[in-house]
């Protein structure tokens, strides 16, 4: 759909064709990427991996880091639940001690339908308003096979999804966005990657949010609560 997984896989060096991506059997693929024209996507779990970044850039030199990719499943990707997807990436967040940058990816040519509203809404829940500092939009299926028809079209859809940040999100700044294709991808990657180590940066540094709870643990807060409560009429009687 979005080709979050293609992306994904791309940002962590696998320059494979999208066909080799898409072999079922292939155990050595990190993300599983959909067929074309496949409605359920092939992230249903979340799934990451690490790997030692060198970049060398004119007049600077050279930046070594790791990065670490997580692909999560998306609107209506999660075949466990919401909860129990939640549940997992609140467990990640506390381990790793926070997020440098958000991808959100939005498909060339694509409406940003009320499923996708939701999930928005539900990340800024989740994360807390001032995640959308933390983000960038990823634009996908921007190919050179059809470079004519995106250079045209690509003003377009980055204004239709400004617009949709700022009147149905409410987000009040500019958020870069950097497009994706099959195989123009390298210019894209090279500056989220500057970005990531640019100490002018803000995604040089980790988004911490001591409010983030998984929707397990705040279950469990309530049944304590409620414990407490029972154990006092208990007493009084």
């Amino acid at each position: 759909g979005f080709g979050k997984s293609v992306a994904c896989n791309r940002l962590i060096g696998d320059e494979r064709d999208v066909e080799s991506l898409q072999e079922p059997e292939n155990n050595e693929i990190t993300f599983k990427v959909a067929e074309e024209g496949e409605t359920e996507s092939e992230t249903s779990e979340l799934s990451k991996c690490s790997k030692k970044v060198t970049m060398t850039l004119p007049s600077t030199e050279a930046r070594s880091f790791v990065l670490t990719v997580v692909d999560t499943p998306g609107a209506l990707d999660s075949s466990g639940g919401d909860a129990k997807y939640m549940s997992v990436m609140a467990e990640y967040f506390r381990a790793s001690g926070g997020v440098n940058m958000f991808c959100l990816f939005f498909a060339y040519g694509g409406k940003n339908d009320q499923s996708y509203q939701t999930m928005l809404r539900t990340y800024e829940k989740f994360w807390g308003k001032s995640f959308w500092q933390q983000c960038v939009i990823v634009i996908t299926n921007c190919d050179r096979c059809n470079i004519k028809r995106v250079s045209k079209g690509l003003p377009k859809t980055k204004l239709r999804i400004k617009t949709f940040l700022a009147e149905q999100m409410k987000v009040d700044h500019e958020i870069p966005m950097y497009e994706f294709g099959d195989e123009n991808f390298e210019p894209s990657i090279k500056k989220m990657f500057t970005s990531l180590t640019d100490a002018q940066s803000v995604y040089v540094h980790k988004y911490t949010c001591g409010a983030v709870v998984s929707p397990i643990d705040e279950l469990w807060t309530k049944i304590q609560q409620s414990m407490k409560k029972y154990g006092k009429l208990v007493q009084e009687l």
